[in-house]
């Protein structure tokens, strides 16, 4: 059973932030929330009054619950929610098959950031963020015969924000990811595809939701990615697209946020 936790809201402002809480979808990965200014001050008022409850009272009454202060800084004026997930830095070099993978599916070497969360949390973060899942990539059509179809969903802008020397870097996932062909940087963005799952055959365990496998964000079609490219990857080891921009990825260690934010369908 999926414990979604509301109870590590935190309002922020700043002179480049605006107001937001943080929901734990997961570990490591959160849903966060843009608030308009009167939303803002009831949520820190309401803090603060958990604050002077919990020692006034004890255990009983009001309490105090942790808290976790959030930097918010938006590409998009129409995005007030976000997926956001914790990892680290992998990969600097080589050829790709995921930008973000899970640490227990034991894939890093094809993959330039890793972390420790389930995939099904950042599934959750993302409809809790707005965006609609699509159907993955399909390389045969109801005939059996060749015909490709892209993956499809709604597009997610992918951003890294890390620590650089005391500074917050924020970098747009696109430009860690250049083809092996040309090396220019990745110039589309992410569908929500969704994954799918797959029912124990005894009917013993949970579903396996296919993501888990390390296919989290893609540049190599899979059918259970949990976001993939709009456009034919191949996933064949001789004929990977895609590489790593090693000149603009921090080193190996490096921790960072990886932010999933639906992009708004252009009326």
């Amino acid at each position: 059973m999926l414990t979604v936790s509301l109870a590590a809201p935190s309002a922020v402002r700043a002179a480049d932030n605006v107001p937001t809480t943080r929901a734990v979808i997961g570990p490591n990965v959160y849903l966060e929330t843009v608030w308009p200014d009167k939303q803002a001050t009831a949520i820190a008022v309401g803090e603060r009054l958990a604050r002077i409850g919990d020692i006034a009272t004890g255990a009983g009454g009001l309490f105090a619950v942790p808290r976790q202060a959030v930097t918010w800084q938006p590409r998009d004026p129409k995005v007030t929610r976000r997926a956001v997930v914790e990892g680290w830095v992998v990969l600097r070099q080589g050829f790709l098959e995921h930008f973000l993978t899970r640490e227990a599916a034991g894939k890093n070497h094809e993959s330039i950031i890793s972390g420790d969360f389930d995939a099904r949390h950042v599934h959750f973060a993302l409809i809790g963020a707005g965006a609609q899942s699509g159907k993955p990539a399909q390389f045969q059509n109801e005939k059996g015969e060749q015909e490709f179809k892209p993956a499809s969903g709604d597009r997610i802008r992918v951003v890294v924000q890390y620590e650089d020397n005391g500074k917050t870097t924020v970098v747009p996932a696109r430009r860690w990811v250049i083809s092996a062909g040309n090396n220019k940087e990745l110039a589309v963005d992410w569908v929500f595809v969704g994954s799918k799952l797959f029912p124990d055959p005894e009917g013993k365990e949970p579903p396996f939701y296919g993501a888990n496998e390390g296919r989290v964000i893609c540049v190599s079609n899979f059918s259970t990615a949990l976001l993939d490219l709009p456009i034919a990857s191949s996933d064949a080891n001789d004929d990977l697209q895609f590489k790593a921009n090693t000149a603009l990825i921090p080193p190996v260690g490096t921790k960072v946020l990886v932010i999933l934010e639906p992009i708004p369908a252009a009326k």
